[in-house]
């Protein structure tokens, strides 16, 4: 799990009664990393966004120390995955990423992203791997293999147009989730890239999401599988990205006009579009029922249960008929879906609107149909007229 806070205060006084914030960086980004019996680990950036650090709070000595740091050029704030175990020494990693300095020329095979890793010792001993007893974390960068791209470069995948001014709003942001199914398999590391409104990166190939696979046995090579256009999916710029199960495998992605729910494939190895949900959403969360909570700018309160539908689809084998005169025989398909994009079973009223048919069952421009978990209902209709044919869906589920 990752938590977010600017400040990393003190719960209790020291023993010297100093006040003051462990770690302090009132325009920094600060993610919970872990913690063992004695000690709790941080990432975040300093207040400019060119710099990164782990840092470790010993709990006895109630003192903070820099494990590790890392510059990097341009504004750019890394939102750390998940962590995974290496060994049984105590020792985790996870990953992030950096900006990669200037002189990479637009268009270049070279990506202006970086994935780097991190492997930490838990308990502040020595990392597994580390180059001595006293390293009690240290950076690596990976390696990507994007052969599998075919004709995109990785600058294509992952462009940015960042900029090495001085910047205190998070304009640049990358969240990396790790989907780690069993202990000792592959794991997946997903990327989004997110910025805040008014920040809109000019490239929207800069909102994709990309599907990298890895072993903890050999974390530092990754390859890539795939990559999924968010922008082209929403119309969109991404605001924010939850996670939204346990597993890492389904993710709650935010744009101005919208919100989606995205599933994350082990067959195919890539994100796959499971709903969308209209309006601008402000707050949002998942709780223990799986009922999904978000408010909009207006402060209105909305839950969606997994028992009832966002959208109602109706759909016809046909977009028109030819009316001579003669009663036609046709059907349409009904479903719910709800906010996951699974089918539901409601209560729904279906209403023509206009003249020129009628539902078969009951000769009436409206019906009362209950729609199905397993499969599309079919509706009969007969059109009696020539005109434009609307059918409406309503439910009080």
């Amino acid at each position: 799990m990752i938590k977010d806070f600017s400040y990393f205060n003190k719960s209790t006084l020291s023993v010297t009664n100093d006040t003051s914030p462990l770690v302090q960086n009132e325009n920094g980004y600060h993610a919970y990393i872990g913690r063992s019996s004695t000690r709790i680990f941080t990432y975040g950036t300093t207040a400019d966004q060119n710099s990164t650090r782990l840092s470790m709070y010993n709990k006895s000595t109630n003192t903070v120390t820099t494990v590790q740091s890392l510059s990097h050029s341009g504004s750019h704030t890394p939102i750390p995955s998940e962590t995974f175990q290496i060994d049984t020494s105590g020792s985790f990693g996870f990953y992030h990423t950096q900006v990669v300095p200037n002189g990479v020329p637009s268009g270049s095979l070279n990506p202006k992203h970086q994935i780097q890793r991190i492997i930490f010792n838990k308990d502040g001993s020595q990392a597994s791997g580390s180059s001595g007893p006293t390293v009690v974390a240290y950076n690596t960068n990976c390696t990507v293999d994007y052969s599998a791209s075919g004709s995109l470069s990785p600058n294509d995948l992952w462009p940015n147009s960042w900029t090495t001014s001085t910047q205190r709003y998070f304009t640049r942001r990358t969240k990396l989730f790790l989907h780690y199914p069993t202990s000792g398999s592959a794991m997946y590391l997903i990327a989004f890239n997110i910025t805040p409104y008014n920040n809109d990166d000019s490239n929207k190939n800069y909102y994709n999401a990309l599907v990298f696979e890895t072993h903890p046995t050999a974390s530092a090579n990754l390859t890539y599988r795939s990559y999924r256009p968010i922008y082209n999916d929403l119309g969109g710029e991404v605001r924010a990205v939850i996670a939204m199960d346990s597993n890492t495998n389904r993710f709650l992605v935010v744009t101005t006009n919208n919100m989606a729910i995205y599933t994350f494939d082990t067959a195919s190895l890539s994100l796959t579009l499971a709903q969308t949900i209209p309006g601008e959403y402000r707050h949002y969360g998942v709780d223990t029922y799986g009922r999904l909570w978000a408010t909009t700018y207006n402060n209105d309160l909305f839950s969606f249960a997994l028992d009832s539908p966002v959208r109602i689809n109706i759909t016809s084998p046909t977009s028109s008929y030819s009316y001579s005169g003669t009663s036609i025989s046709s059907s349409v398909n009904v479903e719910a879906r709800n906010y996951l994009g699974s089918r539901v079973a409601v209560p729904t009223r279906l209403t023509i609107e206009g003249t020129s048919a009628t539902f078969t069952s009951n000769g009436l421009s409206y019906i009362d149909v209950t729609t199905t978990t397993s499969s599309l209902l079919n509706v009969p209709i007969t059109i009696t007229n020539g005109g434009f044919t609307r059918i409406v869906a309503s439910s009080n589920f």
